[in-house]
């Protein structure tokens, strides 16, 4: 048992892959409803989060979802389970520490009661040379999570931010939107 991820809460961590990058690309989604007790219909749960695809450049893979189950009783077995859902956005994609960023917001406010996922596969097409995502690339990867959230919510699942410190009760997620402008690597340099 883990207090991050407590009982009737699972974790998703979704494994990417992508041309010229060592080893997986990586992004984590809390959920309520699904435990080790009552574990989801893995099949059911994939193909919901395969959705996340449609807007992502076709260079990005998305080939492992792994299931952090939370257990009341033990430790919080992971299941991995391989996939294979292509990103459908064409074209050339950007460096590969470019990323989409989708912002998760709750109904209380404050630093802890936010969250951030990163999305590989931004193609050169879905963002100006000012790192402003496309607008119909924008909504559209929004509206793409929100097909993940309504049939995860049909698996008995629902989007929730877990905790890394007491105290550890996930907070639900009221909304998910890409934000506007793209992430990037920082480099700081030592003068």
């Amino acid at each position: 048992m883990s207090s991050r991820v407590p009982a009737f809460t699972m974790e998703t961590t979704l494994h990417f892959t992508a041309p010229g990058q060592d080893g997986d690309i990586v992004t984590s989604f809390g959920w309520t409803g699904k435990d080790l007790d009552d574990p989801p219909v893995f099949e059911d749960t994939d193909a919901a989060l395969g959705q996340i695809m449609g807007n992502l450049n076709n260079n990005v893979t998305l080939v492992k979802i792994s299931y952090r189950l939370g257990s009341a009783a033990a430790d919080d077995p992971v299941t991995e389970r391989a996939v294979d859902f292509p990103g459908l956005g064409g074209g050339n994609m950007t460096p590969i520490n470019n990323c989409f960023i989708l912002k998760k917001t709750t109904a209380l406010g404050g630093r802890r009661n936010r969250g951030r996922n990163y999305l590989p596969g931004v193609g050169e097409g879905a963002v100006g040379d000012d790192g402003v995502v496309d607008t119909d690339v924008a909504n559209g990867i929004s509206s793409n999570f929100g097909d993940v959230r309504a049939d995860m919510t049909t698996a008995g699942c629902e989007l929730a931010l877990l905790h890394n410190s007491a105290p550890f009760n996930p907070t639900a997620v009221v909304t998910a939107l890409c934000e506007a402008v793209i992430g990037t690597q920082r480099r700081r340099l030592s003068r």
